[in-house]
């Protein structure tokens, strides 16, 4: 009742973290929490509308500060994920349809709001006002100099800004994990929001994370330590990482195995695993991995698996496994994802291995780009199902988040396979890649500026294979 009344964003806060830790307090209370939820409800503010009503996250003048929003979150997740509320409310009850619109609302704040703070860099919005200042957008022309206390007070503003973000961030992922504890809202979250990209683009090494919640735009340089916020990085990371293993109970559905699939789950895992430090972040990715693999069935395991393979996790479990776990579920993890991954590498061939490796968006320099003999066997192959291996190749080029090793590779196997293939050059042209290559050139990276390169050079010659009999 008083959330529904107070406006005060400190007392919306503060009313929400109290009924946060009554629920968490133990069962007897979470129990009594919900009877008093539903007995004392008005009649305007059925069930949580009070918590709703904060929880907006478009961003409006009158909406709650993220923080709130975020701290009111918690106290719903925390709510909706206790068995209490499930035994109060059956699918039976007349209440039924109103808690299910309402968990909606909640699971599209949770979206929302994830996609909302990890869209921007730490403190962007006070280095864009710093910009516009010194650009004369006030009105001055020309460059201003800020004085002192201007740069203090950006600098302040800058680590505020960081700090909210990476609050709200917490708190909204730490809601999500509560709602999860009961098994039915895994795939629930699945079935309304439709995928898991905003939770799986906060998997990532803490340092890209920048100290900024997901931002990615470099460690802060104002109040907060560089430890500080690594340590807060390193945090977002497990706590994303704890929502997708619960998620990943459920992939027996595959609505929700499909959404892992389609946000590079695996691909982000193993990307991760091959950088991190942290034991419990590497625990918890290798139990994810582990269910994605044990409870996916059909053809969506076997592709989740494929994936795995063609991002390199054979080799990263096995660097892994040389290391001295204390963790006894840790060392059973890392076996059996390294057998049944072994397994499935034994079953493929050197042309499902590459087709796998160039899905999973994790190009690397494997033997199989350098083999000129799969080249020479396999480029045709390369055209079936509407080119769909060579169209991934290609989006690998175009995609501004590729790392410089991932582009240096896909130059290098596009010139590997207009030399193999006989009509490779029209293909290649078809697809729309000189204008790409020709950007690349001047990446900063010297490997991909190389490759690139050498990829032109082969586009651009009308009979490749005549040139290199007559220079040899």
């Amino acid at each position: 009742m008083a959330l529904n009344s107070i406006r005060s964003p400190k007392a919306v806060s503060r009313s929400a973290f109290l009924l946060y830790d009554v629920v968490s307090w133990s069962s007897g209370a979470a129990a009594a929490a919900v009877d008093a939820v539903i007995s004392s409800e008005l009649a305007d503010a059925p069930l949580f509308t009070p918590l709703l009503r904060h929880m907006d996250a478009s961003g409006s003048t009158d909406s709650a500060p993220p923080v709130t929003a975020a701290a009111c979150a918690l106290a719903m997740g925390t709510l909706m994920g206790t068995r209490a509320l499930v035994k109060a409310v059956p699918k039976s009850d007349a209440r039924s349809p109103e808690l299910a619109t309402q968990e909606a609302a909640f699971c599209r704040y949770i979206a929302t709001s994830l996609t909302t703070h990890t869209a921007m860099p730490s403190g962007q919005g006070a280095a864009d006002e710093a910009e516009e200042h010194k650009a004369g957008g006030n009105g001055a022309g020309g460059d201003v100099p800020l004085t002192p206390e201007q740069a203090r007070a950006e600098e302040h503003a800058d680590d505020e800004a960081a700090h909210a973000r990476e609050e709200a961030i917490h708190r909204t992922l730490r809601a999500l994990a509560a709602y999860m504890m009961v098994d039915e809202h895994r795939a629930a979250y699945i079935q309304i929001i439709g995928d898991v990209e905003p939770i799986a683009r906060l998997v990532r090494p803490a340092d890209a994370l920048g100290g900024g919640g997901g931002g990615g735009g470099g460690s802060s340089s104002s109040g907060m330590s560089a430890g500080m916020a690594n340590r807060s990085s390193v945090q977002i990371v497990y706590e994303a990482l704890l929502c997708l293993w619960l998620i990943s109970f459920a992939a027996a559905k595959d609505t929700v195995s499909g959404a892992m699939d389609t946000a590079a789950v695996p691909r982000r895992l193993a990307a991760l695993l091959r950088d991190a430090a942290a034991e419990k972040t590497v625990r918890v990715a290798l139990a994810t991995l582990r269910n994605l693999v044990t409870r996916a069935g059909g053809g969506r395991g076997e592709q989740l698996r494929r994936e795995m393979v063609g991002a390199g996790l054979v080799a990263i479990l096995g660097r892994l496994s040389a290391r001295g776990w204390s963790d006894e579920e840790l060392r059973g993890d890392l076996a059996s994802l390294s057998e049944a991954l072994a397994e499935e590498l034994a079953s493929m061939s050197t042309l499902d291995v590459y087709r796998s490796e160039v899905l999973s968006g994790a190009l690397g320099w494997t033997p199989v780009h350098t083999d000129a003999a799969f080249w020479r066997t396999n480029a045709e192959a390369l055209e079936r199902d509407n080119r769909h291996v060579l169209r991934a190749l290609v989006r690998l080029l175009y995609d501004e988040a590729s790392e410089p090793v991932v582009q240096a590779v896909a130059c290098h196997d596009l010139a590997m396979f207009i030399k193999a293939h006989p009509r490779g050059r029209a293909i290649a042209n078809s697809l729309d890649v000189k204008g790409r290559l020709m950007q690349l050139m001047e990446s900063p990276d010297a490997q991909v500026r190389r490759h690139a390169l050498n990829a032109v050079q082969v586009l651009m010659i009308m009979h490749y294979d005549l040139l290199q009999r007559a220079s040899s």
